[in-house]
């Protein structure tokens, strides 16, 4: 469009130019541009050709994009999959380690586990940005309390002595309501955070 409107206004200008030496009078062709091209002939017979030229060019006005009020923000999605998937292994590690037999100790290891939990937390927490990603942060809070005060209470009973029947028959556990559906809710978010949108809650998180 601009090359063009320069190419008329270069040729609309020579005509000017030839009609002022000639006298005659230069007219634009139909269809054309709008142009304003004057002659004038000052005192000293100096021609001064004076040229305007302008156009508009029509734009089609821009739709504002509709927002998603349950769609994740893309870097709370990551930092929300890595919160999950820390609370999915730290309780396969302890269904693993208490169906193999192996002594839990003072549980320091899975201290450590949760104390990984709590820094994605962290970083989830800075990447929030809208409704959407702190209400799939408070989720997460709330399972990475239930499994630490499971995870309490687990220690508690092996330092009582009282934890024998879960290491001898995996049952106790599979029949543990709290810790099955701490399992559960995990897997629930995991789910969530990797369709990237809110849902509603699951009922093992309750």
């Amino acid at each position: 469009m601009n090359f063009l409107l320069k190419y008329l206004s270069t040729m609309l200008l020579l005509a000017a130019i030839a009609g002022a030496q000639t006298g005659e009078q230069v007219s634009a062709t139909p269809g054309a541009p709008r142009s304003n091209p004057t002659a004038s002939t000052p005192a000293d017979g100096q021609h001064t050709i004076v040229v305007d030229v302008w156009s508009s060019a029509l734009q089609a006005p821009v739709k504002a994009k509709k927002t998603d009020p349950a769609k994740l923000s893309r870097g709370f999605a990551m930092t929300a999959s890595d919160v999950a998937s820390r609370l999915q292994f730290t309780e396969r590690r302890i269904t693993n380690s208490m169906r193999m037999g192996f002594p839990l100790g003072g549980g320091f290891w899975i201290q450590t586990d949760l104390d990984a939990v709590d820094d994605s937390l962290r970083l989830a927490a800075l990447s929030a940005t809208n409704d959407a990603d702190q209400q799939v942060l408070q989720q997460l809070q709330t399972q990475a309390d239930r499994l630490r005060a499971w995870c309490n209470w687990l220690i508690e009973q092996n330092r009582s002595l009282r934890l024998a029947n879960y290491f001898i028959s995996p049952e106790p556990l599979d029949n543990d309501a709290e810790y099955q559906n701490t399992v559960t809710c995990t897997r629930f978010l995991l789910r969530m955070v990797g369709r990237g949108r809110l849902e509603q809650e699951d009922l093992s998180c309750r």
